[in-house]
């Protein structure tokens, strides 16, 4: 708050900011044994509960947007600590849950290096604070002063206010730094926009990801709020961290799950088709065929952040709306491919073809149609292309399986012998005659 004031002064700059790294020994904490950050429980070992540092980093990035304002934690995994920053300057109070066990500990490092260990017997106490740092810019010909109001820097005493993170709204693009969408579909086939949005926090190597389907939330429902509001859905957020070679660090940024996406019509009118599932309701990930609910997840695995400007590189989903049967194509070997006129295709089948080893015992029942027999042997069934087996040509009539020439002048030859034969007998009948006539 006081390095806002300050930034309404002319001439003057402030930032503020606070941090403090944290080192326990999950090997020694006991059953009951709890870490508070300014009153928000970030660890809990009640029970058979067993959490690590960067589990504890994950805690307190999930509440950064609500409990713990303005708060998060990078995990060094090289030396198992947390590295916590606020981004307002606020006090970073660390507390321990526990008394009776000295084994229990928790190392605070402060930004001066002053370090604060505390014990679970509260031999040194159970809590410790970090004070966070004001840096100032003055223009030239600007002085601070310690004297009283009026003749120092403010006119009027400092009132203080809690700060306000900038509130992310898609209709303000002022709230967010960057945004993509892209077409997915229910399980009816309608198209939906999917809308990111990209909000870069205060903290290095932070974003904050938004997800909005149609306009609306997506996010599943605050079941604490009371009804009907405990069933409408929420804002659904996801906090993202990049390594410092500007990879994606998946350990500890969160899943883009959506869950809680139920399809609407263009009048905000459940459309009919499949809606989501909640995780109290059994929501699992990943996602399996045949499909039970419009839940789906964006794989982030190849976003990076690196000094350029913002560029999707490369977007795609693999919903598709209904189609139509639009053409099909046989190939050589006699699979047969059909596109859709929602630009899919499938694999339908493969021709089959089939061989006999005396193909003069096939037996004809009309209509070009032939059976195996004894004679003829049993089939030999297999792809085109393959062994003694002939090709297939789509869209084509097959030619005939004769020399049309040599069957013309054999077709002319029986005429000519058939003539002749007619001759000879026509002859013979009019012997025939002549001798009945002499009688």
């Amino acid at each position: 708050a006081i390095a806002s004031r300050l930034n309404l002064e002319d001439g003057v700059s402030a930032t503020a900011s606070t941090t403090a790294t944290m080192v326990f020994d999950s090997a020694t904490t006991s059953n009951g044994f709890q870490i508070n950050l300014n009153g928000a429980i970030v660890a809990d070992f009640t029970g058979s509960n067993s959490l690590t540092a960067q589990d504890i980093a994950v805690n307190i990035n999930n509440l950064t947007n609500t409990t713990l304002r303005g708060i998060s934690a990078a995990y060094n995994n090289a030396t198992d600590t947390l590295t916590i920053s606020s981004s307002r300057g606020d006090d970073l109070q660390f507390s321990i849950n526990n008394t009776g066990n000295a084994t229990d500990t928790l190392s605070v490092t402060g930004t001066s290096g002053a370090a604060v260990t505390l014990l679970g017997d509260n031999s040194n106490g159970l809590s410790a604070t970090v004070g966070g740092t004001l840096e100032l810019t003055l223009d030239e010909g600007i002085t601070m002063s310690s004297t009283n109001a009026g003749t120092g820097l403010f006119d009027d005493p400092i009132a203080t206010v809690n700060f306000v993170n900038n509130t992310f709204d898609p209709l303000d693009q002022d709230t967010y730094n960057h945004a993509t969408s892209t077409n997915i579909f229910d399980s009816l086939g309608n198209s939906h926009v999917l809308s990111l949005y990209f909000v870069k926090e205060s903290a290095p190597n932070n974003w904050t990801a938004y997800a909005l389907i149609d306009g609306e939330e997506v996010g599943e429902p605050n079941t604490a709020l009371p009804a009907p509001q405990n069933l409408e859905p929420s804002r659904a957020s996801f906090r993202l961290f990049f390594n410092d070679d500007g990879s994606l660090d998946a350990t500890i940024s969160d899943p883009l799950q959506i869950t809680y996406w139920n399809p609407k019509n263009e009048l905000g009118v459940l459309n009919g088709a499949q809606g989501g599932i909640t995780v109290a309701n059994g929501a699992t990930f990943p996602v399996t065929e045949p499909l039970t609910s419009s839940n789906f997840e964006i794989d982030i695995n190849g976003m990076t952040q690196f000094g350029s400007i913002f560029a999707i590189n490369d977007i795609a989903q693999d919903g598709f709306t209904t189609g139509r049967l639009s053409n099909v194509d046989v190939s050589a070997t006699g699979i047969i491919f059909a596109s859709y006129t929602n630009g899919q295709s499938t694999t339908l089948g493969q021709v089959g073809l089939a061989n006999f080893r005396n193909q003069q015992g096939l037996q004809p029942i009309g209509s070009s149609v032939w059976v195996e027999t004894f004679t003829s042997g049993n089939p030999i069934v297999g792809t085109a292309g393959s062994s003694s087996l002939g090709s297939v040509q789509s869209g084509a009539l097959e030619d005939s399986n004769v020399d049309l020439s040599e069957e013309l002048v054999n077709l002319i030859e029986a005429q000519r012998n058939f003539q002749a034969n007619s001759k000879t007998i026509q002859t013979q009948d009019a012997v025939t005659q002549s001798i009945i006539n002499l009688r």
